[in-house]
């Protein structure tokens, strides 16, 4: 009888460890869908590189964030002189989603950059142009090829990349991860099942 506790125990753990490593695996591939939603959404000859809101080339987090709008020195419909905290703000939630992402970026067209009081000058009704070059955001990521809009002219690659995340030419699929995820439940379903045959033993 103690050995059959102790090897439910073990399966036990065993499955709480696949279903950790599983629930891991969805989270870090959460966004993996939004290059290929936003080169969509542009018509871009390329996907972008998790940098245009990431800080790592790899995406996950930190995400690159401001609190703030620019310095009043500079058009305020700079918004916050970063891309993604401007996109963030566009429409409700705040928090971009594979299934309101494309709604934010269609908002970058035409409202304006600045709507909070509390956190600067309202006055301009422009569009986002995050790094104030005289060309909207929604135009630089339109434009072919697309335009980093964080850096004033063509940018740093950012838009097009030779590598990293999302470099493709091709449109890339919606999840990008989806086989690797798909791989990952079908070997966590085999343990499971070599594990239960152990424990009938």
């Amino acid at each position: 009888m103690r050995g059959l506790l102790s090897r439910a125990r073990r399966f036990g753990f065993a499955l709480a460890a696949v279903a950790g490593t599983l629930l891991h695996a969805a989270t870090g591939a959460a966004h993996s869908d939004f290059p290929g939603i936003i080169q969509d959404t542009f018509g871009s000859s390329c996907a972008p590189q998790c940098t245009l809101c990431h800080v790592n080339p790899a995406g996950g987090l930190p995400v690159k964030a401001a609190d703030f709008y620019v310095d009043g020195m500079n058009p305020s419909h700079r918004g916050y002189g970063v891309f993604v905290s401007n996109l963030k703000d566009r429409g409700v939630p705040s928090t971009p989603t594979s299934l309101n992402l494309r709604d934010k970026l269609k908002l970058l067209q035409n409202e304006p950059c600045q709507k909070d009081t509390t956190k600067g000058s309202t006055a301009d009704m422009a569009p986002c142009d995050t790094d104030g070059d005289g060309m909207s955001d929604w135009e630089e990521l339109a434009a072919q090829p697309a335009r980093d809009p964080e850096v004033s002219g063509v940018g740093n690659g950012a838009i097009c990349p030779a590598y990293g995340c999302g470099a493709s030419i091709g449109t890339l699929p919606r999840d990008a991860d989806a086989n690797g995820r798909a791989g990952a439940l079908m070997a966590a379903f085999g343990v499971a099942l070599v594990l239960a045959r152990r424990v009938r033993r």
